[in-house]
């Protein structure tokens, strides 16, 4: 499948959705890899705790950031679980951006519409 275009969320976060499975259950399993911007609801994260970085950051900029992001997946230059590991915002960075299984309503809706 082709990746798709970097997703705004609702908390004015963007990240690149990647390989989402659904179960029997009505459940999905999805990975992302998430760039915040100074416009984020928290411009803050677990590898920039202060916002010194975000907070300098434009929705532009991070754009900018997930294109390049996704032109090393389909170069195959990068794996996008090795990106989300090292570039990643969201705490799911340790597991290669995935975000475990989840139903509907548990994530912001701009998301839940693209894994569903």
């Amino acid at each position: 499948l082709p990746l798709p275009l970097p997703l705004p969320c609702l908390c004015l976060c963007l990240c690149l959705p990647c390989l989402v499975v659904m179960s029997g259950s009505g459940e999905v399993r999805a990975s992302h890899l998430l760039v915040k911007h100074k416009q984020s609801r928290r411009p803050a994260s677990w590898r920039d705790e202060t916002g010194a970085v975000i907070t300098k950051r434009s929705v532009e900029e991070a754009v900018q950031i997930l294109r390049g992001y996704r032109q090393q997946i389909v170069d195959k230059k990068a794996s996008f679980q090795d990106l989300a590991k090292q570039f990643s915002d969201c705490s799911s960075a340790a597991k290669g951006g995935d975000l475990g299984r989840f139903g509907r309503g548990a994530m912001q809706k701009p998301f839940e519409d693209a894994t569903y």
